[in-house]
């Protein structure tokens, strides 16, 4: 078989290390640099990106928990408003001055705002919705 040769395989084994070698070279010396930096970069990338959500997901749960906070004093104060003594007595108290609405009008909100707690306002569903007019003409 001719590409058996001896005189024909010592030649392409040369050109084979030769070829292998220079190729070897080249791929480490100016492209495997290249890859490692643009691998490097994205992981960084990537944990800088992990590390500015970590601090938004923190900042939401704080500003989460101080507008609950809020509410929630909020709801004590007008909780506690609305059952003085002035409120109570406005709304027992039998004068003709008084309306029968009137009275009853004080006793609903009293209840209501009574009755009203956390549970009660997380229930409540607050969405936005969009403006859309209707133009008559």
């Amino acid at each position: 078989m001719p590409q058996l040769d001896r005189a024909i395989i010592f030649t392409q084994i040369f050109w084979l290390f030769i070829v292998f070698s220079g190729s070897y070279i080249i791929l480490t010396h100016f492209f495997f640099p290249l890859f490692v930096k643009s691998l490097k970069s994205r992981k960084l990338i990537v944990e800088m990106n992990s590390i500015e959500l970590k601090k938004i997901q923190e900042n939401f749960a704080q500003n989460q928990s101080i507008l609950a906070q809020v509410l929630h004093e909020g709801l004590v104060t007008v909780k506690s408003f609305y059952s003085s003594e002035f409120l109570l007595k406005n709304s027992t108290k039998s004068d003709s001055t008084l309306l029968l609405i009137d009275s009853k009008l004080v006793l609903t909100m009293l209840n209501i705002i009574l009755y009203c707690d956390k549970n009660t306002l997380s229930s409540i569903s607050l969405s936005s919705r969009t403006y859309n007019p209707i133009h008559i003409e």
